[in-house]
């Protein structure tokens, strides 16, 4: 969580710095959880296997297309969590 970078010198960029980190690793388990249904994997593969995604975000057609590269591994279960994800119902 890169927590070493805390010691920012203010209290209050300390906290700011903290409640983001807590943020994103609360949303990184979300994504787990509602996601990638079978697998449970740590907080760093996730980052490494799916938030740094190798892909090119386009837009054709008023669409945006997500180009994912052919040979990525990840491919079909990332394209699964994404399916899951967009299937949940919206809170309004």
């Amino acid at each position: 969580m890169a927590l070493g970078h805390l010691p920012l010198g203010k209290f209050a960029a300390g906290a700011a710095w903290l409640a983001l980190q807590v943020m994103a690793h609360n949303l990184g388990i979300w994504v787990n959880l509602m996601g990638l249904q079978g697998a449970h994997p740590r907080m760093k593969t996730l980052r490494q296997r799916y938030f740094a995604l190798p892909a090119r975000l386009t837009r054709a057609a008023r669409r945006w297309l997500l180009a994912l590269p052919v040979a990525w591994p990840w491919k079909e279960q990332f394209l699964a969590a994404l399916m899951r994800l967009h299937a949940l119902p919206l809170l309004a």
